[in-house]
């Protein structure tokens, strides 16, 4: 069982990239979000650390940060549209919604 899910999770992992139309700043926005939030959890229940939901995303979308501190340090110190990505993520959200 846990080789076919190993499997499986490869071969999604593989056929995933972060589009060349958004930034990683614009990740690393919704990884901060997800980890400010709580919203990902270790097994035993416990907050999920930034550094591996970063490796996650990178694994998951084939991406690369060269300096994750540094983007996440940039992206929460924005004096204007600190959650631009976000607000563009909800606003589509709300237009799927409303076909």
């Amino acid at each position: 069982l846990h080789k076919a899910i190993r499997r499986q999770r490869q071969m999604c992992i593989r056929d995933s990239y972060w589009s060349a139309e958004y930034t990683l700043t614009d990740l690393m926005e919704l990884i901060s979000a997800l980890h400010a939030s709580g919203a990902i959890r270790k097994a035993d229940g416990t907050p999920a650390e930034l550094n591996k939901l970063v490796r996650t995303f990178e694994l998951l979308l084939n991406v690369s940060f060269k300096n994750p501190d540094r983007c996440r340090n940039a992206t929460l110190n924005r004096k204007v549209n600190v959650t631009k990505f976000l607000d563009a993520l909800k606003q589509a959200l709300v237009e799927r919604s409303q076909r």
